[in-house]
Formats: C-alpha cells, structure tokens, sequence
C-alpha cells in the first residue's frame, strides 16, 4: 500500500494545531509549528511572554487570520516579515503596522476565539513576500 501523500505540514500531536511562527529576527527562518491552541503553548512559541488578544485578519478565503503579539512590544524589534505578511493579505490598519514588534505566531480562525490550522492563504502571503516557511524534523521541533 503506498504512503500517503506529505501535506508539507509537520507531524503533531492529536488535538495540535499547526501554527506559522514569524521570528522578528530577519536571520531566524519562518517556520511551521506545532501547538495546542492554549494560551501556554502560544506563549512559548513566542518566547514564553504574556499574549495580547490575537489581532484578527479578515480573509479573502476563510474568515480570520489570528496574529498572536507580545502584549508588551515597547523596546521590541520591528517585525517587518510580519507587517509584509499582512500587507500581502490585504492589511492596510497603520496601527497594526505600527505595533508588528517581536516574534509573533499566526493560526487560523474560522470565527473570533476558535483557532485552527494557519491557512494556506497565510502561507501563500508568506511566500510572495519573499520568507522561507520552514518545517522543523520531528527530532528538532520545540516542545
């Protein structure tokens, strides 16, 4: 029986969802990231700091975009894939561009509080703007 086809997504854990980490450290590579959706495992993936409300993202595809932020950004590097990103989505709030300071992490959200999979629209915005999108090995994925 052949194996069934790779999706390009990494492997996970049941009930993980895969979210796409956007390093504010231009040398850090965009990458495909487990997580389980909880405040915790959101924060980690961001270095272990306290979450803003997700910033929502209209889609022309599927509903929202959730952009997870440090809720304190002062003194934080600009986040210029991450502003890029949006913009590529169609993103024209000044405010939010304003305030893309540290890593962030994007999942999808069918509705406002429901995270899901980033949509492949995020990860197709990622690629026209230019950023790598890699998947970590399972040896090598944070935990």
């Amino acid at each position: 029986m052949p194996a069934p086809p790779r999706t390009g997504r990494p492997s996970r854990a049941p009930g993980a969802l895969t979210a796409l980490l956007v390093p504010a450290d231009p040398d850090r590579p965009l990458m495909l990231r487990p997580v389980t959706g909880s405040a915790v495992s959101i924060s980690d993936a961001i270095g272990g700091v306290l979450l803003d409300g997700p910033f929502h993202i209209r889609l022309p595809s599927t509903p929202l975009a959730a952009v997870y932020r440090p809720e304190e950004r002062t003194g934080l590097p600009g986040n210029a894939r991450l502003s890029l990103i949006a913009t590529r989505l169609g993103l024209t709030d000044r405010a939010f561009h304003t305030t893309a300071r540290g890593d962030a992490l994007i999942l999808g959200a069918p509705r406002e509080y429901l995270d899901t999979d980033v949509p492949d629209v995020v990860l197709r915005a990622a690629a026209r703007a230019g950023a790598l999108v890699r998947t970590p090995s399972p040896a090598t994925a944070p935990r």
